[in-house]
Parts: C-alpha cells; structure tokens; sequence
C-alpha cells in the first residue's frame, strides 16, 4: 500500500510505501538529480522518459488503474498503468503516449498521435464514466478536448482512434495574466473543476 508521486524535477514516477520506514522505488522514468533526462520514450519502468512530468490524476477501469500526467516538456499527455494487471505494488509502470507530438510545441487540433501539438501542457483529467479526457494546454491558455479514449476488457487504454479539439481558449483573459489552465478534475456530478 502507497501512494505514486510524480518527481517532476526528476523526470520519473515513484512508489512510496505507506508505512514506515517509507521507501520510495522508481516505477516509471529515469529518476535523475538534476531532471536532466530531456527526452521522451514511451517504454516499461526507467525504460520510459519523461521531461518534467507534471500534475497526476487517475482512473480505474477493468481491472487497472490508469495514471494520467502531462509531460510538461515533451509537450505530450501521457498514460502509465501497471505492465501486469495482477502485479502488487511497487511495479514498473508501462508508459504510453496518448495526445501529441513529442517535442513539437505549438497549437494545433487533430488526430491524437499525429497531428494534435500542445505548449506545455500541465495535466489530464479523464471523465469518470465514458471515453472524454480533458487536457490543460498552459501555454495556449486553453482546454483541450481528447476523445474517444478507448479501454480494453482489462482496462489499457488506447488513443489510437482519438482527436483532440479546442474546449476553451483565451483562459488567461478571463483569469488574469497568471492564470495557466491546471489541476483539473472531476466531481461525482461529473463537473470539471
């Protein structure tokens, strides 16, 4: 039993034991001291990179919990589940790009994995119940819709399918110039927050 965090100066993914002597263990991402990673790879464990992995939210479906985080500058949202579906905790995690072009940043709709670019994007919020994610895109200020996200029996999500399109834009205007679009999350009523 624990918690995953997200070392985002680190470029990975922890576990964190729950009960003294509270041991950490690398499950997704190189782990460096200075988060000198600067890349990007999709992959099992410290197989993955990230740069500058940002804000995580979660869901479960099937039998797995999904990890979902923006990878701050890859300029990409990405996935992290459990590479076994049965394994306990700490696991490596399989990391999987799921909206974006790793780093090419710009703003652009369309297809997921091919054309869709974010500006540093800072976190994914997937809907309770459905196939609709939501991703803060920070540097464009704006609210990006991905869908439809697709889970298997056993619950490894997949974008193959998905586009991603504009929700909101001009977020900085209506919340101050120190506004970027981040922590979003749903309640039970379904409420993006």
């Amino acid at each position: 039993v624990g918690w995953i965090v997200s070392g985002a100066s680190n470029d990975c993914f922890r576990f964190v034991s729950s009960s003294p002597p509270y041991r950490t263990t690398a499950v997704a991402g190189k782990c460096t001291s200075n988060g000198a990673t600067n890349e990007h790879k999709d992959g099992v464990g410290v197989g993955a990179a990230f740069d500058w992995p940002y804000y995580l939210s979660s869901v479960v479906r099937g039998n797995r919990q999904t990890i979902f985080v923006g990878d701050h500058w890859n300029h990409v949202v990405r996935a992290a589940i459990a590479a076994n579906a049965t394994a306990a905790w700490p696991t490596d995690l399989n990391v999987t790009t799921l909206a974006g072009i790793p780093r090419h940043y710009s703003f652009k709709d369309g297809k997921a994995l091919s054309e869709a670019t974010f500006d540093r994007g800072h976190d994914f919020a997937m809907m309770p119940r459905g196939a609709v994610g939501f991703a803060s895109d920070a540097s464009n200020a704006a609210l990006r819709k991905v869908s439809p996200l697709t889970f298997s029996a056993d619950g490894v999500v997949s974008s193959s399918s998905a586009a991603v399109t504009t929700v909101e834009t001009g977020l900085t205007a209506i919340f101050g110039l120190a506004f970027h679009p981040s922590h979003s999350t749903f309640d039970d009523d379904v409420a993006l927050f």
